[in-house]
Formats: structure tokens, C-alpha cells, sequence
């Protein structure tokens, strides 16, 4: 199971989560146009959404709220893969020290 979110790319979980809703919204006897309606988005986003996934966030999330999908959309994004404790530490420090960088040049 965690392999399977390491080789996912975004681009195949936005289409993924596209293909999602289009088969929801199908079996369920819903119109592109009504689903749009109920989602209030336009029909073109829905299309768009449907087609390879690309949306913003809040039109997806009020697509897959409409549909009662919304959990399997979020469990459609991939997790980042397992890091230590060691790893998440010394990448917390690289973020404090281009911070503190950032910080004096703007002076």
C-alpha cells in the first residue's frame, strides 16, 4: 500500500480523483449540468475536473461534498514517504537557516 502512494505522480491522482467523479456522478444519474449546479461550479470546471482532474481545490472538494466521495478524494492524494525523525529535524534546520538568510538580506 505505501509503495503505491511513492509511485503516484500528482498528475495521475488529479486524473485519478477526475475519473472518480465522472464514474460517481454516472452511477448515480447525475448531469454534468446539475451536478455543476448542486456543486456551484460551472459546467466547464466540472468538465475540466472530470477530464484530468485540474481544478482548484475548493471546486474539487465541493464536487466530491455533493457526491459523498469526499474522503475517497482525500485519500486519493499521495502521502509523502516515510522520512525519520533524524531526516524531518535536520530539514526543519535547511528551512531555519534560508529563513534567517532571508531574514538579514532584507534589511
Amino acid at each position: 500500500m505505501l509503495s503505491e502512494f511513492l509511485l503516484i505522480t500528482p498528475l495521475e491522482a488529479a486524473a485519478k480523483i477526475g475519473e472518480s467523479v465522472r464514474q460517481h456522478r454516472i452511477a448515480r444519474n447525475i448531469t454534468q449540468t446539475e451536478l455543476a449546479e448542486r456543486a456551484s461550479v460551472s459546467v466547464s470546471t466540472l468538465k475540466r475536473i472530470e477530464a484530468d482532474g485540474s481544478g482548484s481545490l475548493r471546486d474539487v472538494m465541493a464536487i466530491a461534498i455533493e457526491l459523498n466521495i469526499e474522503h475517497d478524494i482525500l485519500n486519493a492524494i499521495p502521502r509523502p514517504p516515510l522520512r525519520s525523525l533524524d531526516d524531518l529535524d535536520a530539514a526543519g534546520h535547511r528551512i531555519q537557516r534560508v529563513r534567517a538568510r532571508a531574514s538579514r538580506a532584507s534589511r
